[in-house]
């Protein structure tokens, strides 16, 4: 607001009492700019997070003047944040065999200007540790553009994302990027058709087993539905089909669906088509795109968890054997049906690049599930 030009009396004021009211008011100025802005940005000091970044950086060998320069060409805001991003994925990184390079400039200066911009509390803030501690190990030009996705989502958008991969093995969801290719919108129609002709060879009138092979067809890991719906012969005579997976979506987070598929993570698919003349056949869903994929990489939201090379049973207890030297020891009482079956049958398995599976005995456990339970989570 423009101040008032002052009166005539105020002008012949004594100086003392007129230096007294601009000390007054710049003290005011200072004051209320102190308040505004967070104390972040405006203190001048080189913080802890700085010593911990620069060794995977390309400042390694600077210090002291020269580190305090580098920071102060960043516009940062929340400094602890990125002192908690940086020391966990340095906890990755200790855990990881391989080799690391420095992180170019080009990556770091946008991540760390944006990264800051989280809250402490952040569930981002381990998207932004994990992209972090992979371009430490090597990295690629996507980490770049990376850094520009995760500074538009929300911490709810990026639990969505999570919540859509639903694993945390590259292995499984790198098999089920496979199967996706099944359900993109120009293949969906003639692969779904073609699994459902043995059924439809006979014109069946009854919405079973139709309605749950369909539901099988678009129960995978990435895929998340809206809306499927079966009719037979008439338009009034059709029934919603239930999804295993329909219950990732809901109407009140639409808007973020949209938001994980305007920055390029998933795909939205709708499509209505005939089949045998008489099944129609409505698809509403979405499923991970090729960027989401190596978006979930980088970011660390899956990683390769190793492939089993063989398993020994000892007593009431398994030992699995990984192909690069690692043995966990894991409970039988987490996992009751081997725990009841006798010794004949525990032999009796079959090991895939992410499970081992007991045929006759109908179980099937992930490399991951073993992982967490050899841990005690």
């Amino acid at each position: 607001m423009a101040k008032k030009k002052p009166s005539r009396a105020k002008l012949q004021a004594t100086a003392s009492a007129k230096a007294e009211v601009v000390a007054k008011a710049s003290y005011e100025r200072k004051r209320v700019t102190t308040e505004v802005i967070p104390p972040d940005v405006t203190r001048a000091r080189t913080s802890a997070w700085l010593d911990l970044v620069s060794p995977l950086t390309e400042w390694a060998g600077l210090k002291g003047d020269e580190l305090r320069l580098k920071r102060a060409q960043l516009r940062l805001q929340q400094e602890d944040v990125l002192g908690e991003i940086v020391r966990r994925a340095q906890t990755r990184i200790k855990g990881s065999t391989a080799e690391l390079k420095p992180i170019q400039n080009k990556f770091l200066v946008p991540f760390l200007e944006k990264a800051s911009l989280e809250d402490e509390e952040s569930s981002l803030i381990d998207l932004w540790a994990g992209l972090l501690a992979s371009a430490a190990e090597g990295g690629s030009s996507q980490h770049i553009h990376f850094v520009s996705i995760i500074s538009q989502l929300s911490p709810a958008q990026g639990s969505l994302f999570a919540k859509l991969i639903h694993t945390k093995s590259e292995e499984r969801l790198g098999l089920a990027m496979d199967y996706i290719k099944n359900l993109e919108f120009h293949a969906v129609r003639d692969a779904l058709t073609k699994r459902l002709e043995p059924i439809l060879a006979s014109l069946p009138t009854a919405f079973d087993p139709i309605e749950s092979k369909i539901a099988e067809y678009l129960d995978c890991l990435g895929v998340a539905v809206v809306y499927g719906d079966l009719g037979i012969a008439s338009p009034d005579n059709f029934v919603e089909i239930d999804f295993p997976n329909g219950e990732i979506y809901s109407d009140a987070i639409d808007v973020d669906f949209s938001i994980l598929e305007a920055v390029g993570l998933i795909r939205r698919v709708e499509t209505t088509f005939v089949a045998k003349e008489i099944y129609s056949i409505s698809l509403v869903y979405y499923h991970l795109a090729s960027m989401g994929f190596h978006f979930a990489k980088a970011c660390g939201l899956v990683r390769l968890l190793g492939e089993v090379s063989s398993i020994e049973f000892d007593g009431d207890d398994m030992m699995v054997h990984f192909d690069d030297g690692r043995s966990l020891r894991v409970s039988l009482t987490l996992f009751p049906v081997l725990l009841d079956a006798s010794s004949l049958e525990r032999e009796n398995f079959h090991i895939t690049a992410v499970s081992i599976e007991w045929e006759k005995l109908e179980e099937e456990i992930l490399i991951e599930d073993l992982l967490e339970a050899a841990q005690g989570k």
